[in-house]
């Protein structure tokens, strides 16, 4: 029997299963939690389960060569619907699935337990399941293992969906600043040059890549104790500082070079 669809508005609940963008995320920490799920259970089969719109599919797996199967036979389409553990002791006594083909096929599941996976905002994403081929219980500490492996399951995907959306951010400011008219540089304090945007590079005649891991001193030598070494202290006071560069304009036809301000720069400070 096909799980009913959760009784939250299901495509929330699928656009909270997109957000978190699980086909790319590689799977080592997930197999862990997998392994010792069907270790602590003493079960042969241990899945994390996600159940989409026509299919579940498993992003970690022990005991079983399926990839994915569709929503209508899934175990873990009805474990979402559960605030808590969902346990069927004997899949062939459960009208639900005694007709299922994971039952009556080739890998013969009789007995199922799946922890719901649900996010800070109540939407249940999938499942971490346990499943034998004989009928049987978990004692209460499984169950309450199984609870709080589902937890660490949680943990991880909202860590990746962090770290990635973190990265999207630094993507865009990069691209902000690599894009700015303003020079534009980050720098540690042994005053190393960390970052350099093109505006900055432009000012100094030097490509960015050749100016990063070069020290201030090294790159601004005739005013580097009296105009940027107090400025850089001031920074790393907790002060944010704007500045400009002197630069000689090409020599005139008169024999004299002209000098002109540059664009400012903006220091920052790791």
């Amino acid at each position: 029997m096909q799980a009913p669809l959760p009784p939250h508005e299901e495509a929330q609940r699928l656009e909270a299963l997109r957000a978190y963008q699980l086909n790319t995320l590689p799977a080592p920490a997930f197999d862990d939690l997998t392994a010792l799920a069907a270790q602590i259970c003493d079960a042969p089969i241990s899945l994390i389960s996600l159940v989409e719109e026509n299919r579940q599919w498993f992003k970690s797996k022990v005991g079983t060569s399926l990839s994915e199967t569709s929503r209508e036979v899934s175990f873990c389409a009805h474990a979402i619907l559960e605030s808590d553990l969902f346990v069927v002791p004997d899949t062939a006594l459960d009208p639900r699935f005694a007709d299922n083909p994971l039952v009556t096929g080739d890998l013969n599941i009789r007995f199922y337990a799946g922890a719901p996976l649900v996010t800070a905002e109540g939407h249940a994403l999938g499942a971490l399941c346990v499943m034998d081929r004989v009928p049987r219980q978990l004692t209460q500490s499984q169950h309450d293992a199984l609870r709080v492996l589902s937890r660490q399951v949680m943990a991880q995907l909202d860590l990746h969906r962090q770290a990635r959306e973190l990265r999207d951010s630094e993507a865009r400011l990069r691209l902000v600043t690599d894009n700015s008219r303003v020079g534009l540089v980050v720098v540690d304090r042994d005053h190393r040059y960390v970052y350099a945007n093109g505006a900055y590079a432009e000012i100094l005649d030097l490509p960015s890549a050749a100016i990063v891991g070069l020290r201030v001193p090294d790159v601004l030598r005739d005013m580097y104790e009296e105009q940027i070494r107090p400025r850089l202290e001031l920074a790393f006071a907790g002060g944010r500082i704007t500045d400009e560069l002197r630069k000689e304009r090409p020599t005139t036809v008169s024999g004299t070079s002209r000098p002109t301000w540059m664009a400012p720069y903006s220091w920052s400070w790791s």
